[in-house]
């Protein structure tokens, strides 16, 4: 018996389909990705901590899931983990300034100051006139005794946003 052709249309209409269905879940998971970052900024880390768990099962290849969850570990204080996480977002997407500059700044605080000066170098190779990676650049810069280099880097944050407080301290 010869194979059955689907003609045209219900072709075009099963796309459709699928395309919208892509989309929601897409929506749902932006949704749920914003909801373990409100949780966590409220202080709710245990809910924070399973909704991200949860949202890393379902969507294990998505950076900003992958972000998300380096986010709530670092506010749940599991810093290691939360690199580790971290750099796993930047595998995935390697060309986003902000997953750079949140490394800088967690490597920073690790005390690794090499990685952290190599992502913050990265985040501004990326995006030049991102005044938080121009300011967690010159925080590095800085630590290690960088002091032109520092300054020049908080001036140019400064430059990027005049009202920028963290520079300002």
């Amino acid at each position: 018996m010869p194979a059955r052709r689907v003609p045209q249309c219900c072709r075009m209409q099963e796309s459709i389909l699928e395309q919208n269905q892509q989309a929601k879940k897409r929506l749902k998971r932006e949704d749920a990705v914003a909801l373990a970052i409100n949780l966590a900024n409220q202080g709710k880390l245990p809910a924070a901590d399973s909704l991200s768990a949860q949202l890393i099962a379902q969507f294990p290849g998505d950076a900003n899931t992958i972000a998300m969850r380096a986010f709530v570990l670092h506010r749940l204080g599991r810093l290691t983990d939360a690199i580790d996480v971290l750099e796993r977002a930047v595998a995935a997407d390697p060309n986003l300034p902000v997953f750079h500059s949140n490394l800088c700044e967690m490597y920073r605080q690790a005390g690794n100051l090499d990685r952290a000066l190599e992502h913050g170098l990265e985040a501004v190779a990326l995006a030049p006139d991102y005044p938080d990676a121009r300011n967690n650049l010159g925080i590095v810069q800085f630590e290690r005794s960088e002091l032109d280099a520092a300054e020049a880097a908080y001036r140019h944050a400064l430059k990027l946003k005049p009202d920028f407080a963290e520079v300002h301290n």
